[in-house]
């Protein structure tokens, strides 16, 4: 068992997944219809997609802002965004862990807190996407719509999502309760790692007020529009005939493959779940894999981006700042040689 929780099988596993993957898609992928589509992609829906994704990373960035209840903009959309890039990149889940170092180490938070602030945030992005998903489910055809049913649906899962926020201290409580009750001795490791997050998550959720949390949820589903809607312009780019709610019925899809391993660069689980989203829409999976793997590495391409610039933006912030403490010092000692009385000859 100790050998599958290892580094050393996680990453050797999401090897052989990107490697399987791309070995799959070049025997049974024909790339006619993407290498068509491609040389006809609308550049300046490109464009606008790498804004909206943009914006969704400036959103992210003010999440944690909030979240940590500090304000500096500059160093959390740096942060946040170098993340969500590690996160992305980096095999088996491995860059989900880099957040509390991060903050750490740059804005000096301590491990704890940064636990607890991350897994915080992962519940508030599941809230989120599953909201998302159910409203989707509804608005997928227009051309076949109960519209009483849908509205109905639609508040439905609202209200029922709204109670699941408001008694999360009591979910919270019951899966400890069942996880605790758990005795394997295989299990009492993850078991103890399951009990100490959702106790983290339930007393940060119990120190905030509800206000607090609604502003929260509310970038958060901003954050999260925005990152659906670059993928709408990115399908809309390459002439996909989709309305905004069945990309994000295909985006939910495959960002619910987080529940598996990924590989270098997400490649591979992402990209399948995605196809499975657009295959509803009668897409066939000889396009939807290639344009997975595209708005995959292209996201990837712009966030790489969006961290350089914001690297430099945060090292000039960061060097100010240290000129000024230091030109302080300075101030503050020539004051206190000042003060100092004349001595007696």
């Amino acid at each position: 068992m100790k050998f599958f929780k290892s580094k050393f099988f996680k990453i050797s596993f999401s090897i052989i997944l990107t490697i399987g993957f791309i070995v799959l898609i070049s025997l049974t992928i024909k790339f006619d219809d993407f290498l068509v589509r491609l040389k006809e992609v609308d550049v300046f829906l490109l464009v606008l997609a790498s804004i909206s994704l943009l914006v969704s990373f400036i959103l992210r960035g003010i999440r944690f802002e909030l979240l940590l209840g500090m304000k500096d903009k500059i160093s959390f959309f740096f942060l946040s965004t170098i993340h969500y890039l590690l996160n992305k990149t980096l095999p088996a889940r491995m860059g989900e862990a880099t957040l509390p170092i991060l903050l750490h180490r740059h804005m000096k938070i301590e491990y704890k807190k940064g636990i607890s602030t991350l897994l915080f945030f992962r519940v508030q992005d599941i809230f989120v996407m599953v909201l998302f998903l159910l409203v989707s489910l509804f608005f997928v055809d227009f051309k076949n719509i109960n519209y009483i049913k849908v509205i109905f649906f639609s508040i439905l899962s609202i209200i029922l999502l709204a109670l699941f926020w408001l008694f999360f201290s009591k979910i919270c409580d019951f899966l400890i309760f069942i996880v605790s009750k758990i005795k394997f001795k295989f299990m009492a490791k993850i078991n103890k790692e399951i009990i100490n997050s959702l106790i983290m998550t339930k007393e940060y959720k119990d120190s905030r007020s509800n206000k607090f949390v609604l502003k929260n949820l509310f970038v958060s589903g901003l954050n999260w529009f925005f990152l659906y809607f670059y993928y709408h312009l990115l399908l809309l780019a390459f002439h996909f005939d989709l309305n905004l709610f069945q990309s994000i019925f295909g985006v939910s899809v495959a960002n619910f493959s987080f529940v598996i391993p990924n590989s270098f660069g997400s490649i591979g689980p992402w990209d399948a779940g995605f196809a499975l989203g657009l295959s509803f829409f009668e897409i066939s999976k000889d396009i939807a894999v290639p344009i997975g793997v595209f708005a995959n590495i292209f996201s990837t391409i712009l966030s790489f981006s969006f961290v350089s610039v914001a690297f430099i933006f945060f090292k000039i912030k960061k060097r100010k700042k240290t000129k000024t403490i230091s030109t302080n010092k300075i101030k503050n000692h020539e004051k206190n040689i000042n003060k100092q009385p004349d001595s007696v000859i």
